[in-house]
Parts: C-alpha cells; sequence; structure tokens
C-alpha cells in the first residue's frame, strides 16, 4: 500500500464514528465489533454510536485508556416521539447510561409537506419557531457538556429553500453538529444535498446569513454584539428562546456528521473533497468540526492497514467478523450448537426480501428471513445467526421503547 493511501486512511480513521444501529444487533456481536475497532488505539473511532440498551456493553468492552466517547440517540428514527417520551429518553441517556453525545432527530417530516410552501409563508416560518425551540429544549436538558448532534435526514426533503430552513433551524436551535441522515430511508447521503448543507454551514461560520424571520444587524457592529452577548447569555442559562427581533444567525463554527450510504472508502473520499472544497482542510481534518458515520467504514480501514484476514464478514450489517461458537461458550458460559451465535431481532425491523444476494469479496451473504440471517462463504463454512431474548439490565430505568427501523 502506497504511503498517501495509508495517510488517507489514518485521516478517516481520526474523524470515524461507529455505528451500530442494525436490527440484528446483541451484546455479543456488539462486544466482537467494538475489540476489533479498538485493537489500536491510534486508530480507534472517535465515537461509537448504538441503542442506549447496549451502551454498558460498549463500556464494557472498550479498553480502560480509550478515548473514545459513548453516543446514543433519541427520538430515533423518525423523530416524531411526544414531548414527554423524549424527556424520558434523555434522561436514560444522560442520567442512566452517562453517555457523552446525543444524536437527536429533528422532526423533519413536517418541512416534507407541500401546504407549508403552498399555501402560507407565515405557516413555514411558525414550523421554523417550533422546531428551533425544540431543539434548544433538548439542547437544554442534555447540559453543556453533552454534544447534541441534530439529525435531519437530508435525502427526504426534496427542496433546497426547505432543507436550507431545516439546517438554519438545527444552528439556531444550538446544534454542535448536523448529521445529514439516519440510515434507515431508502435515500441516503448525496453530493447535490450536501452542497445546499455546505452552504448554510459556511453561511453559519462567516456570520453572512440571517433567520428566515429576523431582523439582521447588518453593518452595526454594535448591534451585532450585543445580539452575540445576548445569545451566549440565554445559551448558558440553557433556554436559548431568543425574542424574534433579536434571532439572528451568528457566528458559528458548527461541525458536519456525513451519514447515510457512506460505505466505502471511495464513497468518503469524494464526499470529504467535497466537504474540504467548500470549508477547508483543516474543518474536514478535525473530529470536533468534521466525522463520518458508517458500519462499515470502520472496520475496512482497520483491515486496510491492520492486514486483518479478510475473513467470512456481515458486511452490510455491522461491518464485522461474527465469533464462532467456542469462543461464545468460552466468554459468556452459554451452551449453543456448533457455529451458532445468540442474537436479538426487534419485531418492529423491517428485513430486506428473501434470498438476497449481494457478492461481497469472495463471500455471498444471504438473507433468509426475518428470524435468521445465514451467512455462507463459498467454502461451504456457515455460521447461523437466530434470534433469542436479551437478557435487560435490572436496574431501575424509564421504559422507553425503540423503533428500529
Amino acid at each position: 500500500m502506497k504511503e498517501d493511501q495509508k495517510e488517507f486512511l489514518r485521516k478517516i480513521a481520526n474523524v470515524c464514528e461507529l455505528t451500530l444501529y442494525t436490527s440484528e444487533m446483541n451484546n455479543k456481536l456488539l462486544r466482537n465489533a467494538i475489540r476489533e475497532a479498538s485493537s489500536d488505539q491510534l486508530l480507534a473511532p472517535v465515537s461509537i454510536s448504538t441503542y442506549p440498551q447496549f451502551i454498558p456493553s460498549v463500556k464494557h468492552s472498550l479498553p480502560e485508556n480509550s478515548s473514545t466517547a459513548l453516543s446514543t440517540v433519541v427520538a430515533w428514527p423518525r423523530g416524531d416521539g411526544c414531548s414527554e417520551a423524549i424527556d424520558a429518553e434523555i434522561y436514560n441517556a444522560v442520567e442512566y447510561y452517562k453517555v457523552h453525545e446525543i444524536e437527536y432527530v429533528v422532526d423533519y417530516r413536517s418541512f416534507i409537506y407541500p401546504m407549508l410552501y403552498k399555501y402560507t409563508h407565515q405557516l413555514l416560518l411558525q414550523q421554523m419557531e417550533k422546531v428551533i425551540n425544540e431543539i434548544a429544549r433538548v439542547k437544554s436538558l442534555i447540559g453543556p457538556n453533552i454534544l447534541l448532534k441534530v439529525v435531519l435526514e437530508i435525502g427526504e426533503i426534496n427542496e433546497a429553500s426547505r432543507l436550507s430552513s431545516l439546517v438554519r433551524c438545527a444552528i439556531l436551535g444550538g446544534a454542535d453538529f448536523i448529521v445529514t441522515c439516519t440510515g434507515k430511508v431508502k435515500k441516503g447521503l448525496n453530493s447535490q444535498d450536501l452542497k445546499q448543507l455546505l452552504i448554510e454551514v459556511k453561511s453559519s461560520i462567516e456570520g453572512e446569513s440571517p433567520c428566515d424571520k429576523e431582523i439582521a444587524a447588518g453593518d452595526d457592529e454594535e448591534v451585532l454584539e450585543g445580539l452575540q452577548a445576548y445569545y451566549d447569555e440565554c445559551f448558558v442559562k440553557g433556554t436559548l428562546i431568543l425574542p424574534n427581533r433579536l434571532r439572528y444567525l451568528q457566528k458559528r463554527k458548527v461541525g458536519i456528521k456525513l451519514q447515510g450510504g457512506v460505505s466505502s472508502l471511495d464513497i468518503a473520499r469524494e464526499f470529504i473533497k467535497q466537504v474540504e472544497d467548500v470549508l477547508g482542510n483543516e474543518y474536514v481534518s478535525s473530529p470536533n468540526t468534521f466525522r463520518i458515520g458508517s458500519s462499515t467504514l470502520h472496520p475496512l480501514i482497520i483491515q486496510e492497514l491492520l492486514g486483518i484476514d479478510d475473513e467470512l464478514r456481515i458486511i452490510h450489517t455491522l461491518g464485522i467478523k461474527p465469533i464462532n461458537a467456542e469462543q461464545v461458550n468460552q466468554e459468556d458460559n452459554i451452551s449453543s450448537p456448533e457455529n451458532e451465535l445468540v442474537g436479538i431481532s426487534h419485531p418492529s425491523a423491517p428485513i430486506s426480501s428473501n434470498q438476497t444476494r449481494e457478492k461481497i469479496g469472495s463471500q455471498e451473504v444471504i438473507d433468509i428471513n426475518k428470524d435468521i440471517i445465514k451467512v455462507e462463504a463459498l467454502n461451504g463454512d456457515k455460521t447461523i445467526i437466530s434470534d433469542s431474548d436479551l437478557v435487560g439490565n435490572k436496574s431501575k430505568v424509564i421504559s422507553v421503547e425503540y423503533l428500529i427501523n
């Protein structure tokens, strides 16, 4: 491998998040994924993001000196939870699971309805106000020490003007990062949507773009400084519900997390180049401003740089190697048939159509049905992952049902 290719892979590894949101997730698969991801601390992901119930397993699997952050989701994946449910999810994540970062799915579907633009501009502004205030409320609940990543699902927003409005809402609401997609809808990230997102983020960084409904300070530096001071004061207090006349898109360096279809090194290279052309090399080189979320990208980087054998992998599910039955019995003291793993499948999780085959190197992955996944290598060896109930934590925690899409 050429040195420039190695340098590129190290650069991606430093801004890569390992996202584990598969419907077939279980503690054993998760532990195996994290062990591989953290096998070299210099290449460890900046964050591991998964469902709240798996956070304890993530903590247990990470090395003691690991700098990898813990991240989980709120209002996942459709952003349609009521305030009470969102509050409960935040409480669980912050107080019980002690996460460092939260991915909150905004109510993006309200920006899809044609009536917002067809009938009245005022209706759009009211919806913007609602979304801004809800993001600000979530930010105040999680506190200033936890990173808030707002998921926009930009692939579902059909018009550039709607996407611009939604991005402005996220910035005004106090998002630390804007996440492009959940990865749970058919249409993922594309270059055209990313271009529109970059325009708004650049305007925010340079302080050039006022909010649609507010009076801009213009060139009056004194007014701008006063607005900034008031903005900061509200943010510290956790209110950030600014009066309309004071709402203005200040100079703010919000981060971007690319997610939703970034499954290969070539795709990642194209998107990184696009972001770098607009926001610069310094922006894409720091995990404080730029990240890539994927279940497959980080394992590919580890494989390339560390020379891990290209064994049987569930590439499009977790991007990890399944552990064999002997490892399961030794580590977890459970009795299982040969080559069988204990797994879990959420009842609401959709599974791809029967007999869907996808060529992956020298292997084939065969999706049989919602109850079983058979991974078959060309040499005939088989590993089966079957459904089983996950033994939950007995500690008291608010009950929240997560819809896995």
